[in-house]
């Protein structure tokens, strides 16, 4: 396992194109901090980023509360498909884990 702190818009510069099996993500949720774009554009591309990256069959697990921009995010990364979505609070805001997967063609 290798755990690693790296700017989610530049993956593709530190990592291989299919040589990670999982992404675990905590992104902004647009709440306490500006990102420089929409919410739906920094998805979009932080999306791209990891699916370019991911290997086939491969997973991200992210955490988030602007659950309303990941459906069009979504839709802009060719390949991944939503496998799971568990509502929940944090510190009292409403929240969501997202299981996205590379490869699959189920949709929820």
């Amino acid at each position: 396992m290798h755990i690693k702190k790296q700017d989610a818009l530049k993956l593709t510069e530190v990592l291989a194109p299919g040589t990670v099996d999982a992404f675990v993500t905590d992104p902004p949720w647009g709440l306490y901090q500006d990102v420089g774009m929409s919410l739906e554009e920094f998805y979009s591309r932080a999306l791209a980023e990891m699916s370019a990256c991911l290997k086939p069959g491969g997973r991200i697990v992210l955490l988030t509360a602007a659950k309303d921009a990941l459906p069009a995010a979504l839709k802009s990364a060719p390949g991944l498909s939503l496998a799971g979505r568990y509502d929940i609070l944090v510190s009292g805001k409403k929240a969501g884990i997202l299981l996205l997967k590379k490869g699959t063609l189920q949709k929820m």
